[in-house]
C-alpha cells in the first residue's frame, strides 16, 4: 500500500526537476528533443529498457512545453510503447499504444500518419493477443488513415491491408481476407521491386488463407513462392524462412507426403535453433508440426513430447491464456488419446474448454471442438471398456458440440466459409453419429432421427441453401427491376469469373497481375451483390423467411414421401466407418459398415475398369480388353460386398441412393451381386440393374424439395431439343468442326445426335422444337430453356475436376467462336427453368469438382439450381450411338407415363437385351443416372 505514495512521489519531483531545468533552458525543446535522440540510438542497438526511460523522459518533457509539444510527446510515447513491446509485455505496451493514440488523436488537427501508425501498431499487437475482433477494428482504421496520408495505391496502404487481411483470416473471413491479400499484393507488385521480401510476404499470407480453406495445390504455390524471396538473402530473411518451410512441411502433411513434409520441417526446427528463437511462441508452431509428423507416423510418445513442448513454451510467452493455447492443447490431448491416456486427454481437453469459454464465452465453435474431443475420448474409451456411462457421457458432449457447428453452417453465408464449415461440421457430425449408432445398437427401439438429421444437414447443404436463395427471389413478389439489378450483378461476377478461369487455364499464374485484378473485381461484385440482397432482406420480408427457412427432412417426412416399393439408402462415408441409413415408408434404420482403406482404389478400378479401354484413343488403351472386364467385375463385387450386401434384404425394386464423399461417380446399378457364370459373356453378369431401378439424390431434403417445386409461370408443355453437333449436310458440318477444332478441343460430329433428337420430337409431338447445327446456338438456349417442361441437350460436355463451375456444355455460336457457344455450369445459377426433366445427353454431366460433405459440383448440380426437378446425366464419355438407343427407349417410358427412374432402368435393360456381346458392357448403358424427382411427367 505504500508502494503508491511513493511511485507518485518520485514521478512528482521528476517532473518539478525537469521543471526547473526548463525554467532554467532558454530552449526547453531542445532537452526534450535530445532524450528523445537518446531513445532513438539506445532503440536502434536494441537496448528496449534503456531506450523506454528515455522515450518516457521525453515524452513528459515534450507535454510540459505545452500544446507545442503535444504532437513530439506522442511521437515520443508511441516508441515508448514499441520498447515495451520488445521486452514482451504485451499487455502494458498495449496501454501505451493506446494512451499515445489518443494524445494523437486529440492533436488539431490531426495527423493521418500518425494515427495510421499508432492504428497498425495496436491491430498487430492485437492480432498477437488473440484478440481477433478488436485487431481487425483497428487495422480498418488503420488502412482508413494510411490512405488519407498516403493516398491509394501506395506501400503503406498495402502494409495496412496486409495486416487486415491476417485479422480476417484468424475471423475465418476468408473470402474477404483473400481479396485483402490479394490487393495488397497488386499494390506490392507495382510499387516495389521483383524480389522485394514484402513480396514474399503477401506471398505467405495468401498461402496461409488458401491453406485455410483446403486448397493445398494453391497454398503450395504461395509458400513456394515466397520461399524463394527469402532464400535470395537468407541471413537477413532467417525468421522468414523458418516461417515457410514450417508452413509447407504442413502442406506435405496434408498431402501425405511425410519424406518431404520431415524435410521441411527439420529445417524450420534447425533455423529456429540458430537463431535461439527456440523458445519463442513462434517456435511453438514448428513444434506443433513436428508433432503432426509423428502422430501421422504413430510414433505417439514422440509426438507427445514435441505437443508438450509447444504447449510449455506458449505458457511461457504470455500472460493470459488465449485460443492459440487452447489449440495446441487440443492436439495434445489427441496425441493422449491415441496413446490411450483417456484421463490425461480428457484433463487437456477440458482445460481446452475453459481457456476457449474465458476468451470467446459459451457456445463458441471452437468450445464445441472441445466438446467434440471430450465426447470422442469417452466414445474411444467406451470401445475399450464397453462401460455404458462412458458411452452416455460421449452421447451428451456430442449433442452439445453439433447444435454449435449446424449453427455456424447455417450462419455462414459465403462460398469459402461455408466450405470450411462443412468440412468442419463432417468431422464432427461423423463422430456424433458414431456414437450413436453404438446406442442404437443397445437399444434398437430407439429411433435414428438425431444420427440422420446430422447426415441431411452435411449431404448437399450448399445446395440447399443456395437453391432456397433462388427460390425465394422468385415466389416472394419482388418487382422485376429489382430482380434483374440481381441477376445483372449475377451475370457480370459470372463473366468476370469465366475470364479469370480462361486466363488459368492458358497458364497464367495466381499472381498474375490480370488475375489478380479479376480477382479484386470478382470480389467487388460479390460484395456489391451482398449488400444488395441484404437491402431486400430488409425491404421483403418474406424473402428474408423464405431464404432463411432451411429445414432438414425428418426420418417420418421421408417416409411419408417414399412409396412401398420406393428404399432410400443415404450414405454418410467417414474417415473409419460408412453410415447407411436405411428409410422405408414404414420403417427406417442405420447400420454401421467398417470403411475397408481399398474403398478409394475399388471405386477408381471400378471406373477404369469401366471406362479406360473404351475411351482410349485408338491403340492406346492402358489395358487390354480382357484385363479392364475383370478389373472392372471385382471392383464391382468389391463394392456391392461393402456397400450394398449389408442391407440387400431391405431393398425393394425402386432405389433412390445419396451417395456419400468419394461415391457420387458410382453407378449402383452395374455393381455385381456376385462373380459372373462366364466373364466373357454379359449376359451372365447379375448386375443390381436386372432386380432394380435406380435414381439419385443430392440429400432427402433436396429431394423433396426438388419434387415439390412449383413453377410459377406458364410454360409450353413440350420438349425443347439441340443437337449442335448433327447437321444433314456433313461437308458443311465436317468444315465447321475443322474451324472451331483449334479452339473446341477437336470436338468431333455426333452423327447420331440428330436421330436422337428427332426420334424425341416424334414421341412428343405437340409443341416441340428441335435445333440442330448452327442453329442450336447458346443464346437461343437460354432464351426458349425457361418456357419448355423437357429440355433435351444432345452434345458435347466436360466436366472440371478442379472448379466445377467451369464444367461446361457446348452449343453453335451466333459471334463464330467457340467460346460464344460454350455453357458453363456458373452461367446456368443465372437461369430460372420450368422444367420437369432435363436430360443431358453428353458427356461427364454429373462429374466434376468433388467438395467434402457437399458432393460433386457438376452440370446436373447447376441445372438443379436453375429449377429443374429431376435431370438424367452422365459419368462419362459416353458412346453416340447406343446413348441415342438408350434415350429413345426412356423417351418412350416417360411417354407411357412411368416414373422417370424406372423409364431409365427398363431403357437399360431394352438396351441389354437387344445388344447382346461387347455391347452389353457398361461403358454403354450404364453412365447415366438420374437425378432427382422420379414421379412421372403429366401429358
Amino acid at each position: 500500500m505504500k508502494a503508491i505514495p511513493l511511485l507518485l512521489s518520485t514521478i512528482w519531483l521528476s517532473i518539478a526537476f525537469s521543471a526547473a531545468v526548463i525554467a532554467q533552458n532558454p530552449a526547453p525543446a531542445d532537452l526534450a528533443e535530445t532524450t528523445y535522440q537518446s531513445g532513438r540510438d539506445l532503440f536502434a542497438k536494441e537496448k528496449y529498457a534503456d531506450a523506454q526511460l528515455q522515450f518516457e523522459e521525453s515524452a513528459r518533457l515534450w507535454k510540459l512545453i505545452g500544446p507545442d509539444g503535444a504532437s513530439a510527446s506522442a511521437d515520443a510515447l508511441h516508441y515508448a510503447a514499441r520498447c515495451v513491446l520488445y521486452q514482451g509485455k504485451r499487455e502494458e505496451a498495449m496501454e501505451q499504444f493506446k494512451l499515445a493514440y489518443e494524445m494523437r488523436l486529440a492533436l488539431d488537427p490531426a495527423k493521418p500518419c500518425d494515427l495510421a501508425e499508432s492504428l497498425r501498431e495496436m491491430g498487430k499487437l492485437y492480432l498477437s493477443l488473440g484478440e481477433y475482433a478488436h485487431a481487425k477494428e483497428h487495422c480498418e482504421g488503420a488502412l482508413a488513415q494510411a490512405i488519407a496520408c498516403y493516398g491509394e495505391g501506395s506501400t503503406q496502404e498495402a502494409d495496412m491491408m496486409n495486416n487486415l487481411g491476417v485479422a480476417l483470416l484468424r475471423l475465418e473471413q476468408y473470402q474477404q481476407a483473400i481479396a485483402t491479400q490479394e490487393q495488397a499484393l497488386m499494390i506490392r507488385q507495382k510499387a516495389l521491386p521483383a524480389n522485394h521480401p514484402d513480396l514474399g510476404q503477401s506471398y505467405m499470407n495468401l498461402g496461409e488463407a488458401q491453406k485455410n480453406i483446403g486448397k493445398i495445390k494453391e497454398s503450395l504455390f504461395y509458400y513456394e513462392k515466397g520461399l524463394a524471396i527469402f532464400k535470395i538473402e537468407p541471413q537477413k530473411h532467417l525468421k522468414d524462412l523458418a516461417y515457410a518451410y514450417n508452413e509447407i512441411g504442413q502442406c506435405h502433411l496434408a498431402n501425405n507426403d511425410y519424406a518431404k513434409a520431415s524435410e521441411n520441417l527439420e529445417r524450420a526446427d534447425s533455423i529456429m535453433v540458430v537463431i535461439n528463437a527456440d523458445t519463442s511462441s513462434a517456435y511453438s508452431y514448428v513444434c506443433a508440426q513436428m508433432a503432426q509428423l509423428q502422430m501421422m507416423q504413430k510414433n505417439f510418445p514422440k509426438a507427445i513430447e514435441w505437443y508438450t513442448k509447444a504447449v510449455d513454451i506458449w505458457r511461457r510467452s504470455f500472460k493470459n491464456p488465449n485460443t492459440q493455447l487452447g489449440s495446441l492443447i487440443i492436439n495434445l490431448g489427441f496425441t493422449k488419446i491415441s496413446n490411450e491416456d483417456f484421463k490425461l486427454a480428457l484433463a487437456d481437453f477440458q482445460e481446452a474448454k475453459k481457456i476457449y469459454e474465458s476468451v470467446l464465452g459459451p457456445q463458441s465453435n471452437l468450445g464445441a471442438v472441445a466438446d467434440m474431443w471430450i465426447g470422442n475420448t469417452y466414445r474411444k474409451w467406451y470401445l475399450k471398456t464397453k462401460e455404458d456411462s462412458l458411452l452416455v457421457k460421449a452421447r451428451m458432449h456430442y449433442r452439445l458440440a453439433t447444435p454449435i457447428k449446424e449453427g455456424q453452417l447455417l450462419n455462414e453465408h459465403t462460398a469459402a466459409g461455408q466450405r470450411k464449415a462443412l468440412s468442419d461440421a463432417v468431422s464432427i457430425f461423423e463422430r456424433a453419429i458414431s456414437a450413436e449408432t453404438l446406442h442404437l445398437a443397445l437399444h434398437p427401439e430407439d429411433s435414428p432421427e438425431y444420427a440422420w438429421h446430422l447426415s441431411e444437414a452435411v449431404h448437399g447443404f450448399q445446395l440447399l441453401v443456395d437453391s432456397r436463395e433462388a427460390n425465394a427471389r422468385y415466389f416472394s413478389g419482388i418487382p422485376d427491376a429489382d430482380l434483374n439489378r440481381d441477376s445483372t450483378i449475377l451475370a457480370q461476377i459470372t463473366t468476370l469469373e469465366t475470364e479469370r478461369q480462361t486466363l488459368l487455364e492458358k497458364g497464367a499464374g495466381l499472381t498474375d497481375s490480370l488475375v489478380l485484378s479479376l480477382s479484386t473485381q470478382i470480389f467487388s461484385r460479390k460484395q456489391e451483390l451482398a449488400d444488395w440482397r441484404t437491402h431486400l432482406e430488409k425491404n421483403y420480408p418474406r424473402y428474408f423467411n423464405l431464404k432463411y427457412d432451411v429445414n432438414f427432412a425428418t426420418l417420418a417426412q421421408t417416409q411419408a414421401f417414399l412409396t412401398p416399393s420406393q428404399t432410400l439408402l443415404e450414405y454418410f462415408v467417414g474417415k473409419f466407418d460408412i453410415f447407411v441409413f436405411v428409410v422405408k415408408h414404414d420403417t427406417s434404420w442405420v447400420v454401421a459398415v467398417p470403411r475397408d482403406s481399398k474403398l478409394p482404389g475399388w471405386v477408381k478400378s471400378f471406373q477404369d475398369g469401366i471406362c479406360a479401354y473404351h475411351s482410349a484413343a485408338p491403340g492406346k488403351a492402358p489395358l487390354t480388353y480382357e484385363k479392364s472386364v475383370v478389373q472392372y467385375a471385382e471392383a464391382a463385387q468389391n463394392l456391392y460386398g461393402t456397400l450394398v450386401a449389408p442391407v440387400a434384404g431391405a431393398l425393394t425394386p425402386e432405389v433412390i441412393v445419396v451417395p456419400g464423399d468419394g461415391l457420387a461417380g458410382l453407378p449402383f446399378e452395374a455393381l455385381l451381386t456376385a462373380a459372373p457364370a462366364d466373364l466373357g459373356s454379359f449376359s451372365t453378369y447379375p448386375f443390381l440393374l436386372r432386380n432394380h431401378s435406380f435414381q439419385y439424390a443430392y440429400s432427402a431434403t433436396m429431394l423433396q424439395q426438388m419434387s415439390a417445386h412449383e413453377h410459377p409461370a406458364k410454360r409450353q408443355r413440350g420438349l425443347l431439343a439441340f443437337a449442335p453437333f448433327f447437321e444433314k449436310d456433313t461437308a458443311s458440318l465436317a468444315l465447321r468442326l475443322q474451324r472451331e477444332a483449334a479452339l473446341r478441343g477437336g470436338f468431333s460430329a455426333l452423327p447420331y445426335s440428330g436421330e436422337e433428337v428427332f426420334r424425341a420430337k416424334r414421341r412428343y409431338g405437340g409443341q416441340s422444337e428441335v435445333l440442330t447445327g448452327r442453329a442450336a446456338t447458346k443464346q437461343k438456349f437460354l432464351k426458349l430453356a425457361p418456357s419448355y417442361s423437357v429440355l433435351h441437350l444432345a452434345t458435347h460436355g466436360k466436366a472440371n475436376y478442379q472448379a466445377g463451375d467451369f464444367s461446361f456444355l457446348a452449343f453453335a455460336s451466333e459471334n463464330e467462336t467457340a467460346e460464344g457457344g460454350i455453357l458453363t455450369a456458373g452461367e446456368l445459377y443465372n437461369l430460372r427453368l420450368q422444367a420437369d426433366l432435363v436430360l443431358l445427353s453428353a458427356c461427364e454431366t454429373a462429374r466434376g469438382e468433388q467438395q467434402r460433405g457437399e458432393g460433386v459440383v457438376s452440370l446436373a448440380r447447376a441445372f438443379a439450381y436453375a429449377g429443374a426437378k429431376s435431370m438424367v446425366a452422365s459419368l462419362w464419355s459416353v458412346n453416340d450411338q447406343s446413348t441415342m438407343l438408350i434415350i429413345d427407349h426412356f423417351h418412350a417410358g416417360i411417354k407411357s407415363g412411368m416414373a422417370k427412374n424406372v423409364a431409365l432402368a427398363n431403357a437399360k435393360r431394352q438396351y441389354l437385351e437387344k445388344n447382346p456381346g461387347r455391347l452389353s458392357h457398361p461403358f454403354f448403358w450404364a453412365a447415366f443416372v438420374g437425378v432427382g424427382d422420379t414421379a412421372p411427367i403429366s401429358p
